[in-house]
């Protein structure tokens, strides 16, 4: 069995966040058991970090972990999040980002790396922003089968482009 490529993928994403003069924001599962974070900064279980080198000290983005110093109100506070607590990683300044999958969906990770769904097919998810319409978009998928059929196919849990 192959090794998680999560903490591979949040280190390449981190890099090029940095490279670009950018601010990286890490969103963090806060209810995850092994997290140590401020969760007085926590909003609905979540709390979003920011690991800009400026921001942190002793940055650590292991396979098992991402570990740092920071200050928060003034008090220096050691992180420690295990990276099935990661939930994604975001540029603050452009919005791009990546969003990882549930723990628990850990098992189609690959899959949603080829960008295939069950079908074989690519798939498209649009993940907030506003459609060419002006509204809202939750989801696009493209879905051309034989038959005519309009149903869109399963959804699949896998790696979200975030804009």
């Amino acid at each position: 069995m192959m090794t998680s490529s999560r903490p591979y993928m949040l280190r390449a994403i981190y890099q090029w966040i940095v490279d670009n003069d950018h601010v990286p924001h890490l969103m963090v599962n806060a209810l995850h058991p092994e997290v140590v974070v401020p969760h007085d900064f926590a909003k609905d279980g979540q709390i979003v970090l920011n690991i800009a080198p400026s921001a942190v000290r002793y940055l650590e983005l292991e396979n098992p972990h991402v570990s740092f110093e920071a200050r928060f109100g003034g008090v220096p506070m050691q992180i420690y999040v295990p990276m099935a607590a990661v939930m994604g990683i975001v540029d603050r300044d452009s919005g791009q980002g990546l969003m990882f999958p549930d723990e628990g969906e850990e098992a189609d990770y690959g899959e949603a790396l080829s960008g295939r769904g069950g079908s074989g097919r690519p798939t498209l998810r649009a993940v907030g922003g506003k459609d060419d319409a002006g509204s809202d978009a939750e989801s696009a998928t493209h879905d051309d089968d034989e038959d005519g059929d309009d149903d869109p196919p399963p959804r699949k849990p896998g790696l979200r482009i975030v804009k």
